[in-house]
């Protein structure tokens, strides 16, 4: 059989229905009953129709050049720009293209923005390594770093920095840590109530003297942390850092002063950024491995952007944090 154009009509007039009808049935809409829906669909195949679609698609990914855009909080975070940089190579050796957006962390500001990018007609996808707190419809194929607020068509990542966190406060305990502390800022509340949970978990007790929030960001943190410390008498012989940029602040400020990591006082950073295993001392630092499936992440989408929708996705791609143990932590000297 000639399968190179068969329509929507020729369907209908095989089947003596109308090509709205068919048209609602091959898209899988709720409107058509199931038995007629299955009858529209086996038609469909007996002509052809399919087979000839799939080929349609090859001949048009020959010359279609996706374009995704990226949203990202910011470019300073190095994890932030690793990723996007990542992201972005990946897009491009699937013959696509990134376009990058740089949103701060305003939930509004985002919002606003996805509007504007669901409604543009040359995107074909989006990335959203912003929190992804949208009430509107999501209209193209996009992928969440965040779990949305309300039930939406698209997939979205989740790092399961719990089960590294727990790594990381048993990992301290097992080297003799007893007085274990906290330095983060007002963005990571998330991960100091791991950091408690975790402690608590691992019966370790807390002291409210050793969980510093600092109003500054990055290394700024860890220097103001670092001199904390070296002023007190009864110091903490462990901190885990919410990001590695405060960890690596912080060790160099601690230096400064004459206190030796990880001697004196171990340091546990998050992320795993690329210089964390060249810094003196390498980092011990929480993974969350996402770095390491960009190829899965781009392939999700593209395979949607293919298919020519935003299908329903119940699952969510989790990633399981863990430690990596260098050489900024070693046995407490209590």
């Amino acid at each position: 059989m000639e399968h190179s154009n068969i329509t929507y009509k020729k369907i209908a007039e095989a089947l003596n229905v109308s090509q709205s009808t068919v048209s609602k049935a091959l898209s899988g809409s709720h409107e058509i009953s199931l038995p007629l829906a299955e009858k529209i669909q086996q038609k469909a195949k007996e002509m052809g129709y399919f087979s000839m679609k799939r080929e349609r698609n090859r001949e048009y990914a020959k010359h279609f050049r996706p374009d995704i855009a990226i949203l990202i909080p910011e470019i300073i975070s190095i994890s932030y720009s690793t990723l996007a940089t990542r992201l972005t190579d990946e897009i491009k050796a699937h013959g696509g293209k990134a376009s990058l957006y740089i949103t701060g962390f305003d939930h509004e500001n985002i919002s606003r923005l996805l509007d504007e990018i669901y409604d543009e007609v040359h995107f074909d996808g989006v990335i959203s390594l912003s929190s992804f707190k949208y009430s509107g419809e999501v209209k193209l194929p996009t992928v969440a770093f965040e779990a949305p607020e309300k039930e939406a068509e698209c997939r979205y990542i989740r790092t399961d920095l719990e089960s590294g966190m727990c790594e990381a406060v048993e990992h301290l305990k097992e080297l003799g840590h007893r007085r274990v502390g906290f330095a983060g800022e007002e963005l990571t509340r998330g991960k100091e109530q791991l950091f408690r949970k975790a402690a608590q978990n691992a019966g370790l007790q807390i002291n409210e003297r050793y969980i510093f929030k600092i109003s500054a960001r990055f290394e700024d943190i860890g220097k103001a942390v670092g001199e904390r410390i070296a002023e007190m008498k009864d110091r903490p012989t462990a901190i885990i850092a919410a990001y590695d940029e405060i960890a690596i602040g912080l060790i160099s400020t601690l230096s400064e002063r004459g206190i030796n990591v990880p001697k004196d006082i171990s340091v546990i950073g998050i992320n795993d950024i690329p210089v964390a295993k060249y810094y003196s001392p390498p980092l011990t630092t929480i993974s969350s491995r996402i770095n390491d499936e960009n190829d899965f992440i781009v392939k999700d989408i593209f395979d949607r952007i293919y298919k020519n929708g935003c299908k329903k996705i119940d699952s969510a791609m989790v990633f399981r944090s863990c430690l990596v143990i260098r050489k900024s932590t070693e046995k407490a000297r209590e």
